[in-house]
């Protein structure tokens, strides 16, 4: 998507912004890594980061919390597309959010057999 963003002209203004969201994104990490690696100072302080209780408590929060706030979303999205008459959308979001939900179940089962 990022590769056909930049070599061929995309005419679909998604997969041109999305790709030049994620090529953004790409750059600006890349140059986050160079930062840190310059001194051992950086790196340890990106290890503290890494490891810190909070962050990573946080981090889990929000991954949490935006999953709810999509899923909602895409329930209300549901069911104003059946009044709206577009059925066969309204089965392309609901198939989402099934994958979303499947997705959810099979990572905790993973994750609680490892933990």
């Amino acid at each position: 998507m990022i590769a056909l963003t930049f070599i061929k002209h995309n005419d679909n203004s998604y997969f041109s912004t999305l790709g030049l969201i994620f090529s953004i994104f790409g750059i600006k990490r890349i140059r986050q890594y160079f930062v840190i690696t310059r001194s051992e100072e950086s790196i340890k302080k990106q290890e503290i980061a890494e490891t810190d209780e909070r962050i990573i408590m946080l981090q889990q929060k929000s991954a949490t919390l935006s999953f709810t706030i999509s899923s909602v979303l895409s329930a209300i999205a549901i069911f104003v597309l059946h009044i709206l008459d577009m059925p066969l959308y309204a089965s392309i979001v609901a198939y989402v959010v099934c994958a979303y939900i499947f997705i959810q179940v099979i990572c905790y089962f993973v994750l609680t057999k490892k933990y």
